[in-house]
């Protein structure tokens, strides 16, 4: 996952750890940016948000420290590693925004192609899920 905030470049990849999420900032004239490693269950786009608001809080810190550096001759540190609980940020998830598996199926049906199945929850999902694999997906019912 690849977004930008302000003039830092974010890139969230997978991680080593399951339980910590590892925040890597550069902060050189040229090149800014943010390296997020975060466990494989967090790397679904309904999460952008919340990686938004966190790294944002932190960027919004560093600019005015470097502000306040600004008349004097101090050099600061260009490279910073922050590491936030896997458990707090899914904790903080939840109580923002429900249950993860929920938003997760939210995301995703809200993201489908409309108009080949507008019926029940998953209506749109079928044709999306049949579109990203490139095979048919087969829907037994229990009537059957």
């Amino acid at each position: 996952m690849n977004f930008e905030i302000g003039k830092y470049r974010v890139v969230v990849r997978e991680g080593n750890s399951q339980s910590k999420i590892e925040v890597s900032f550069h902060h050189h004239p040229g090149l800014t940016s943010v390296f997020v490693d975060a466990p494989t269950d967090l790397l679904h786009p309904v999460f952008r948000g919340m990686f938004e608001r966190k790294i944002k809080d932190i960027t919004d810190e560093v600019q005015r420290r470097y502000n306040t550096l600004e008349v004097s001759n101090y050099i600061t540190n260009r490279k910073r590693n922050v590491v936030w609980k896997a458990t707090q940020f899914r904790k903080e998830f939840v109580s923002l925004h429900g249950d993860i598996e929920e938003a997760k199926d939210a995301w995703d049906y809200n993201r489908a192609p409309k108009g080949v199945v507008t019926t029940g929850k998953f209506g749109d999902l079928k044709a999306f899920l049949e579109m990203r694999t490139g095979r048919e997906l087969n829907v037994v019912s229990e009537n059957e």
